[in-house]
């Protein structure tokens, strides 16, 4: 049921794209990344997402506006749900990265400056992809996800 959640999220998610509404998109991008934290199971990580979800979500907000930010976000959510679908957590983990990588990228395009960031982001991908499994932190994905339907 989670996961048939996140692809309704991802449907509506293009269909904003599609209507230009980023921030019907932001909100939906804000309620796909809850998804993920709620699947983890990670109690800890649910509290602190509580106390931080309004700046959260106003961040999200920003970062949808600025340019193709809503196409790649949708592009890696779609292949975030593919690896929980497979219940390949070490290749959602380096998707998770990648999304997060791809974000601050963005965000120095268009602020014309370094937030140095990346670096970092590229140790992680590489340590992910060397593990072949995701390590236990904040991304983990602890329970694999509900999902009702029998989906390929």
């Amino acid at each position: 049921e989670e996961l048939a959640a996140m692809e309704t999220i991802l449907a509506e998610q293009a269909e904003a794209i599609q209507r230009g509404d980023m921030d019907l998109f932001s909100r939906l991008d804000a309620q796909f990344h809850r998804t993920i934290i709620e699947i983890s199971g990670n109690q800890v990580l649910m509290r602190f997402l509580g106390l931080i979800w309004d700046g959260l979500s106003q961040f999200i907000r920003e970062v949808t506006m600025l340019r193709s930010a809503s196409e790649h976000a949708l592009h890696f959510h779609r292949h975030l749900l593919k690896h929980l679908r497979a219940r390949d957590l070490a290749q959602a983990e380096k998707t998770l990265l990648e999304h997060l990588q791809d974000v601050a990228l963005n965000i120095e395009r268009n602020i014309g400056r370094s937030i140095g960031l990346d670096e970092m982001f590229k140790l992680e991908i590489e340590e992910c992809a060397g593990r072949g499994s995701a390590r236990p932190a904040a991304v983990n994905l602890r329970r694999p996800p509900k999902n009702k339907r029998n989906d390929k």
